[in-house]
């Protein structure tokens, strides 16, 4: 590239006087003379940045969000006092000024509606959050009621040099969008290159297809405020996973932290994967599709990015740890202090790639405390993912959630999606709904698909009576709807290939298949020491069957009763024209059941089973 070596890197300029976060010290024993003579140049200086500030808006171009910066700026210094002992560190404060707006007065103005979206909006933002601080404190200063003078100014000073080096910040941005412009051409055709999944965008083309959306308004409150915190806390850690079975409303919740990060300028990048898409479940197109929308939002990591491709043309292609440390890590570090802070990357359904993502997951772990980036991550509780990840910290687990907290959200939800029907339903029957759901909002979802689908040629109120009059049958068909099950049968076909996998010996396959069954076909909640008598497995044996099956299985941790994810996935394995090959045989596994229950009987009932499972012996005989 023609202008690889004249471009001074990016954030180098902030190393500067006023750099630092460290407060003035004040002097105490001044004499007067000095005092006075301070006093009145201090005077001058303000009045020079008063001056300077009134006609700083200018420099800002067309970008209003920068004017309006420059305008509070203006209010903000109206009222600093000449202080004595802060004149040097006012001096220093129009020089810096001075300097920046000197040169970004004649780029301002190339700033487009791109920049409302990028790093430099959220630049803007922090500039903004900066001047709220100082108003508060030049409030505080006026009352004297929290702080005393002289910590009161200090800390003004502080937050002016913040403000500088912010706009510091800024200017480099800037400059590097006028680099980005100069080779624009190179440089889409180097992005262009990295062959990006831009399906797996989070507000993509293809969301509409697999209909993704965001929380109904009013729902998981408590969870997206709990991740709202995360991200805006300076100090928390750089990396969030939340885990949740199948169903529980992951991608949805993900979905909506995109949606405010975006609003806040801090959405780095997203990544969804995705069962429904080849390309979405492929773990080599997650980190060159992360550095693609990098490059989108911050300028000075695109110049990195530049570089990094230059030297690696084909670092793209290469392998998981190969592509994140030559398109993340190097290029990232080249720039970390021009980067704004709280930017976020988002990574829905990582479990669905290859080998549930572990090799990233792993890179995650060793290069995020490091990196001056954020990731969210959603998983379901796979047991390998769990070992992987609870060697940093618990995740946010949805299904730990109280059920009628869900169910709450569930019937907010019904009632938007159901609300525009010629004839909505009922309170009564949107409370059946939401309990018909349980905790899994994918099973609401498909209500509401079935009900009220966009297609104008259905009869939504038959089909409402269809859904609240359907009866389970636990050992047969399902009684409702064909059409109803199958969106909800394809996320069970891909939880259970993926269970029944092929690496497994032929033995293992047998016992995840009859703890499945026995599950199933149970008729109570069952431990896992139950299970191993009734299978005459160990109970090691039965936790390593589980293992594959937690998405739908609800195994509690250090023991407990095991219960499917839904009602409606023991009427998926019941129904053979459903489920096919992955079909549970009920009648078959209830009359295995019924001969080990008299073997038991014959054996440990007469004063040597407990009470447990003679209930259960009971229950079936």
């Amino acid at each position: 590239m023609s202008n690889k070596n004249t471009t001074n890197q990016p954030g180098s300029s902030t190393q500067h006087v006023l750099g630092t976060n460290n407060p003035p010290s004040l002097p105490s024993n001044m004499g007067t003379k000095s005092t006075l003579e301070l006093k009145h140049r201090g005077k001058e200086t303000l009045g020079k940045l008063k001056a300077f500030f009134q006609a700083a808006p200018v420099a800002a171009g067309t970008f209003s969000p920068l004017k309006t910066a420059m305008n509070e700026l203006v209010n903000v210094f109206d009222v600093v006092e000449a202080v004595a002992e802060n004149q040097e560190c006012y001096e220093e404060l129009y020089s810096e000024f001075q300097s920046i707006f000197d040169s970004l007065q004649p780029y301002a103005d190339k700033l487009d509606t791109e920049a409302r979206n990028s790093s430099v909006a959220r630049i803007v933002q922090l500039i903004n959050a900066q001047i709220v601080h100082i108003k508060k404190r030049q409030e505080q200063g006026k009352t004297k009621q929290m702080f005393g003078f002289r910590e009161n100014q200090g800390d003004l000073i502080k937050r002016y040099r913040q403000v500088a080096s912010l706009f510091r910040q800024l200017q480099n941005d800037i400059n590097l969008r006028i680099w980005n412009n100069t080779d624009r051409q190179l440089s889409e055709m180097q992005l262009k290159g990295m062959s990006p999944v831009r399906n797996a965008i989070h507000d993509s083309s293809f969301s509409r297809t697999v209909n993704r959306r965001g929380c109904t308004r009013g729902t998981r409150e408590q969870v997206l405020e709990t991740l709202r915190n995360w991200v805006q806390n300076p100090h928390s850690a750089k990396l969030f996973w939340m885990s949740g079975m199948l169903g529980t409303g992951k991608t949805t919740i993900a979905y909506s932290l995109c949606e405010w990060l975006k609003d806040e300028k801090q959405l780095g990048a997203s990544f969804f994967c995705s069962h429904s898409s080849d390309t979405c479940r492929d773990l080599n197109g997650i980190v060159p599709t992360i550095a693609y929308q990098l490059a989108r939002y911050s300028p000075a990591f695109r110049w990195s990015l530049s570089h990094a491709l230059e030297d690696d043309p084909d670092a793209p292609i290469r392998n998981v740890s190969a592509q994140f440390n030559k398109l993340i890590v190097e290029p990232v570090a080249r720039v970390r202090t021009a980067l704004p802070e709280g930017v976020t990357v988002v990574i829905d359904a990582l479990d669905e790639c290859d080998n549930h993502g572990l090799e990233l997951l792993e890179l995650l772990l060793k290069h995020a405390i490091d990196l001056p980036i954020k990731f969210f991550i959603t998983v379901r509780p796979e047991p390998v993912i769990y070992k992987t990840m609870m060697t940093v910290a618990r995740p946010m687990d949805l299904d730990g959630i109280t059920s009628p907290m869900v169910e709450d959200d569930v019937y907010k939800y019904l009632a938007e999606a159901l609300g525009n029907m010629l004839r909505p339903p009922t309170d009564d029957q949107l409370r059946q709904l939401a309990r018909q759901s349980g905790k899994l909002f994918a099973y609401a979802s498909i209500l509401v698909l079935y009900v009220n689908p966009s297609t104008p040629y259905v009869d939504s109120s038959r089909r409402l009576q269809t859904v609240l009059l359907q009866e389970n049958d636990h050992c047969g068909k399902s009684a409702g709807p064909s059409k109803l099950f199958i969106p909800l049968d394809r996320l069970y076909d891909n939880v259970l290939g993926r269970a029944f996998d092929d690496k497994l010996e032929l033995e293992e396959l047998q016992n995840v298949q009859n703890v499945l069954w026995t599950i199933i076909c149970g008729g109570e909640p069952l431990s896992i020491e139950i299970l191993a008598e009734l299978l005459q497995l160990t109970n090691d044996q039965v936790f390593l069957a589980l293992k594959p099956l937690h998405s739908v299985l609800h195994v509690p941790e250090g023991g407990g009763l095991v219960t499917p994810v839904h009602a409606s996935f023991s009427e998926y394995l019941l129904d053979k024209s459903r489920s096919g090959q992955m079909h549970c045989d009920g009648p078959r596994q209830n009359e295995r059941l019924a001969h080990r229950c008299f073997d038991l009987m014959i054996t440990k009932l007469f004063g040597l089973g407990t009470l447990e499972l003679s209930s259960f012996l009971f229950y079936h005989t």
